[in-house]
């Protein structure tokens, strides 16, 4: 897993990013397998998912160790323009899965505000951004806020709406049997 299974230069720190990443896949879908709370066939979206990553990683490091190489390479607008457009990836905030069992687009009544400075993307990682919790007005940072515990955390980006009282129908939603809560509860087994 990880390092172990690419084969790419040192350039850009790749192999802690990817051997991290590699390992948060693979052990969240093994720890509810192991638990009966998913299925066996979970385990074939890691190969799915971390597949394209590796791909996309060694199609990146053959071209930016080709321009690193060179002597002016500083220089080398096609170097920065290389470098510039794999900054998401090479930060690790950048990955974005193709769909897939577990990153389908969204479906109603999941609209994504497209226009938004960054949309929630099914199979994309959320940017580390600074926030204020609604419940107690404690500033966090969205990424280190869920403890690594094995659990599903649901966030509710509501913006304004908890001011406007306009919080009926993902209350409304949550109860139902439709819910991420009533799927994958405690008592649910997918």
């Amino acid at each position: 897993m990880g390092d172990a299974c690419h084969t790419h230069s040192t350039s850009a720190a790749q192999g802690l990013n990817t051997s991290v990443a590699d390992a948060f896949n693979l052990t969240w879908k093994l720890a509810l397998v192991l638990q009966g709370r998913a299925h066996a066939n979970l385990m074939e979206t890691y190969a799915l998912e971390r597949r394209q990553m590796a791909k996309e990683l060694i199609d990146f490091d053959v071209q930016f160790s080709h321009l690193f190489s060179r002597k002016d390479f500083r220089e080398d607008t096609q170097f920065q323009d290389t470098y510039k457009k794999a900054q998401g990836f090479t930060s690790g905030v950048g990955h974005q899965y193709q769909p897939g069992p577990l990153t389908r687009p969204c479906e109603a009544p999941f609209v994504v505000d497209c226009q938004a400075v960054e949309p929630l993307t099914p199979g994309k990682r959320l940017y580390p951004v600074d926030l204020y919790r609604h419940l107690d007005g404690i500033a966090a940072n969205l990424l280190n806020e869920p403890p690594s515990n094995g659990r599903f955390h649901l966030f509710a980006f509501v913006g304004s709406a908890i001011q406007e009282g306009r919080l009926g129908p993902l209350t409304d939603y949550l109860a139902s049997p439709k819910s991420a809560l009533s799927c994958f509860g405690a008592s649910s087994q997918t």
